[in-house]
C-alpha cells in the first residue's frame, strides 16, 4: 500500500514479483533476530543485564551501559529478609511472607508477594553471579561487585528452601484458561480475564471483569458450557443433509 512499494499486478509475472519481494522481507526479519539474540549474548557473556527489567536491591550504572549498581537500603532489606528466614520458624512459606510484611519491609514501596520472595531465593544475582539463558545457550559470569548474601548465608538458606518445595511445586503448577481472551462482560463489553483465586488450601480458577466486580465466573461451569454449545454446533453442521451438501 506504500508508495515506495512495486504497484499489484494480476498476472503470473505479478505473483512470482510479490513471492521475491516476501522472501526477501522474511530474510530481512531473521536477520532482524538474529542480531537482537547476538547483542543480548555479547552482553550476557561480558556480565551485563542482556534483558528484563533491573532486580530489587539494584539500579542502573549510569557510567557502564548494562551494568548495576546496588542500592544500600535495599540491599539491607534482602539481607534482613535472608537472616529472618534462616533465624525464624515457620510453618508454610506462606506464614513467612506474612511475617515478612509485618516487620515491615517493603518491595518498591509494596508489600512483599509469595512470588517476588521466592524470587529473592532464588536469583543468583544476590551472590554475585549473573545469569542468562534463552532457547540455545546457558550463560552464567561472575559479577562479584553485585554481591549482597553471603555465600554461607546463601547455602543455608537454600537448604532450608528444601523444607517447602512441595508448597513451590504446587503453587508454581500452571493453569490453563481455555477461554482467555475470547470472552467480555455483558456489561461493559471489557475482555474478561482468567485469574487464580484462593479458597482455605485449595486454588480455583474464575473468570471475573476487572471493572464489573458482580461479573465473575466459575472456570469449570463455564468452560464445559461453552464445549457443550460448541459440540451441538458441530454436531448440527456435520448433520447427513449438510455431508450430502458438501460432497456435491
Amino acid at each position: 500500500a506504500a508508495e515506495h512499494e512495486f504497484p499489484m499486478i494480476y498476472t503470473i509475472e505479478g505473483e512470482f514479483i510479490e513471492r521475491i519481494m516476501a522472501a526477501f522481507n522474511q530474510h530481512e526479519a531473521e536477520n532482524l533476530v538474529k542480531k537482537l539474540r547476538d547483542a543480548k549474548l555479547t552482553k550476557a557473556r561480558q556480565g551485563l543485564h542482556a534483558v528484563a527489567s533491573i532486580t530489587f536491591g539494584y539500579e542502573a550504572n549510569p557510567e557502564v551501559d548494562g551494568d548495576w549498581k546496588i542500592i544500600k537500603e535495599e540491599a539491607d532489606t534482602i539481607q534482613n529478609i535472608y537472616r529472618l528466614f534462616i533465624d525464624g520458624d515457620f510453618k508454610s512459606f506462606n506464614q513467612f511472607v506474612k511475617v515478612v510484611n509485618e516487620q515491615g519491609f517493603l518491595t518498591e514501596g509494596k508489600e512483599w508477594l509469595y512470588g517476588n520472595v521466592r524470587s529473592l531465593f532464588k536469583n543468583k544475582i544476590y551472590i554475585g553471579l549473573r545469569e542468562y539463558k534463552d532457547k540455545e545457550e546457558s550463560i552464567s559470569v561472575s559479577v562479584p561487585h553485585l554481591k549482597i548474601i553471603d555465600d554461607n548465608i546463601w547455602e543455608q538458606a537454600q537448604i532450608k528452601m528444601q523444607q517447602y518445595s512441595r508448597e513451590i511445586i504446587q503453587e508454581e503448577e500452571p493453569m490453563f484458561f481455555l477461554l482467555k481472551d475470547l470472552i467480555e462482560c455483558f456489561e461493559c463489553k471489557q475482555k474478561i480475564k482468567g485469574k487464580k483465586n484462593k479458597r482455605k488450601e485449595t486454588t480455583i480458577g474464575i473468570y471475573q471483569c476487572d471493572n464489573c466486580n458482580s461479573v465473575r465466573y466459575g472456570k469449570e461451569i463455564l468452560e464445559q458450557e461453552v464445549i457443550n454449545k460448541a459440540n451441538k454446533f458441530f454436531n448440527e453442521i456435520l448433520s447427513p443433509m449438510f455431508k450430502e451438501f458438501l460432497s456435491r
